[in-house]
């Protein structure tokens, strides 16, 4: 140090200036570089840190969509087990259901309907009752029938559809008259269903068998 001191003391006024600007700019280069690196450091930091705010601001929004879905999906399904409670009474009123089943058949004729035993056994809550009916009228109209049917304020479904040519006199003009048989199976949850034994197999769920086989009917018919 003793040695640069001397040769400071005996040097020009010219090196003596140049050496204090080059070490005047070394330390202000090392100021400012050193600066600017923490300062980007603190940037990245910070990009980061709004990086991760934007994903997780995504992340709420997928959450958000989600919740939102998942409501409406409960909300649906409130509103089908609402529908379909509604749709079963709690019992079946055969003099009520025959003069439903009259003011539908416009231009069909209902030969017979023949109430069958009560399926007590295929669920637990619900009973069935199979009711047989015979109409006899044109294919179109027999098929808007059933369409009639399937909109009926009633859990129900149609099953064992027969139908044939209806037997008619020589020389009649009614030859192209049908005669179906089918058995219309109307749910009703009665406030006491007779207990019965316990077994093995399972009954089946009312939601997974029961409304199932509920459906809202065929296509409307075209045609007379």
């Amino acid at each position: 140090m003793e040695r640069i001191y001397n040769w400071m003391a005996k040097a020009p006024f010219t090196h003596k200036f140049f050496l204090t600007i080059f070490v005047s700019g070394a330390a202000m280069a090392y100021y400012y570089l050193n600066t600017y690196a923490a300062a980007k450091d603190e940037i990245e930091k910070s990009r980061k840190k709004a990086d991760y705010g934007e994903y997780a601001i995504q992340e709420a929004h997928r959450n958000l969509a989600n919740a939102k879905k998942a409501k409406a999906e409960m909300d649906d399904m409130e509103q089908k087990s609402s529908e379909l409670t509604k749709r079963i009474p709690v019992s079946v009123d055969l003099s009520e259901l025959v003069g439903e089943l009259d003011q539908m058949a416009d231009d069909i004729r209902i030969s017979s309907i023949i109430p069958q035993e009560d399926d007590t056994d295929s669920f637990d809550s619900v009973v069935v009752r199979p009711i047989k009916l015979i109409v006899q009228g044109r294919f179109h109209s027999i098929c808007r029938f059933l369409y009639k049917m399937f909109q009926m304020n009633r859990l129900m479904d149609v099953g064992d559809v027969v139908m044939k040519l209806r037997a008619s006199p020589q020389g009649s003009p009614d030859k192209n008259l049908l005669e179906a048989e089918f058995t219309a199976r109307i749910y009703y949850s009665p406030s006491f269903i007779p207990a019965t034994p316990a077994t093995d197999n399972m009954k089946p769920d009312l939601l997974k068998a029961g409304a199932d086989r509920m459906t809202m009917g065929p296509e409307r018919p075209a045609g007379p």
